[in-house]
């Protein structure tokens, strides 16, 4: 921490006196605010550009003779704005283990994480077809919005691979960066993603493709 340094300047007798007087002065205050600064940048938070509330392996860099294998890290990651929101650590480890659930295929897992009104809309059979060949990655939490009804809204990025077959018939491609808001509601104590608009139109485009997010 860097303090602010008292400068004590003697004067000579005459008039160079009060001269000096107002520049030791001046010195004093403009290194009192310098060292108020510098403890205002200390203090402040650092911003960082991905949050991950759980401590993981670091992992090593992509260059461009390693890429990224597609989809990416199954790690759900956070944005500053959602890993500083109150509720963050009751819905982070829901939303992981959402995605897990996927990636691991199973379903018992994934009704879990969802209200008995969205799993009433997804039986098990259905399920496992749409979701045979799927695997998501590089999830990335945005944030947290308030909703009527004591409902939230949670803004999310990822990517999925998935057999051309097993894609939306809008846009059949083996990988796909979707951009969506999932609707939770408090069920059981717990927040879960329920039904509603506006996880029903998805933005999404082919890996690699402008976005602007």
């Amino acid at each position: 921490m860097i303090h602010g340094t008292l400068v004590v300047v003697q004067a000579d007798r005459g008039q160079r006196g009060p001269r000096l007087w107002v520049a030791a002065l001046g010195v004093v205050v403009i290194a009192a605010a310098g060292g108020y600064a510098a403890r205002e940048v200390y203090l402040r938070p650092v911003e960082h550009p991905d949050v991950m509330e759980e401590p993981s392996k670091p992992t090593a860099a992509a260059s461009p003779d390693q890429p990224v294998k597609q989809p990416g890290s199954r790690q759900v990651k956070a944005r500053g704005e959602f890993a500083q929101h109150p509720l963050q650590r009751a819905i982070w480890p829901m939303l992981q283990a959402h995605f897990d659930s996927i990636n691991d295929l199973d379903y018992n897992k994934w009704r879990t994480t969802v209200t008995r009104a969205r799993a009433a809309t997804f039986p098990e059979h259905k399920w496992r077809e749409d979701y045979r060949t799927t695997k998501d990655g590089s999830i990335l939490l945005h944030r947290i919005d308030s909703a009527p009804d004591n409902r939230l809204r949670v803004m999310v990025s990822f990517t999925s691979t998935q057999d051309i077959a097993d894609a939306p018939p809008e846009l059949p491609k083996e990988c796909i960066r979707w951009h969506i808001v999932l609707p939770l509601i408090k069920e059981d104590n717990k927040w879960k993603i329920d039904v509603g608009p506006e996880g029903q139109s998805p933005r999404h485009e082919e890996c690699g493709a402008t976005s602007n997010n």
